[in-house]
Parts: structure tokens; sequence; C-alpha cells
């Protein structure tokens, strides 16, 4: 199983969201706007989000 992490979570990615769920992990969405990370990790059910890049997680193996 493979941990995804999204760079950007406009319209592309909600779209591709939901087929990276049933081939893996999503652990984490990162967005320069902090309140649109937070929405759609809510949305999906993603542990984790932010700003920061330089706190991407080891744990993810593809990031978008």
């Amino acid at each position: 199983m493979l941990n995804f992490g999204v760079v950007g979570p406009g319209n592309l990615a909600e779209s591709l969201i939901p087929a990276l769920q049933t081939k893996g992990k999503l652990l984490q969405i990162f967005s320069r706007d902090p309140l649109r990370a937070k929405i759609v990790a809510e949305k999906f059910y993603v542990p984790m989000h932010g700003t920061d890049y330089s706190e991407i997680s080891p744990f993810i193996d593809v990031l978008f």
C-alpha cells in the first residue's frame, strides 16, 4: 500500500483524491492557503495538512 501526499488541493486534486484513496492512504495535503488545506483535508479525512513543505512526512511514497 502506498502513502500519498497532495500539493495544491484544487479541482484536479479533488478529482484525483478519491482514486488515490482506493490505491493507498492519503497522509497529507499542502496548500499556500492554510484554510483551503484544512477544508480539503477534513472533507477527505486526511490526517495531516499544512503550508510548510519542509514538514512533508517521511512516510509519503508519492507526492502529487
